[in-house]
């Protein structure tokens, strides 16, 4: 069994980079000729 790894973050600098990832997820879905639903709980 592997042990576990403990992983640190800048706190500011990971929120940035979940908004970035939510911004790019929700350009995708608005330029899709599909409907894509996100199902990413509490994000609008």
């Amino acid at each position: 069994m592997k042990q576990p790894v403990e992983l640190r973050f800048d706190p500011e600098r990971y929120q940035s980079a979940i908004a970035t990832g939510i911004n790019k997820l929700k350009a995708l879905a608005v330029s899709s000729e599909r409907p894509v639903e996100l199902p990413i709980h509490g994000f609008m």
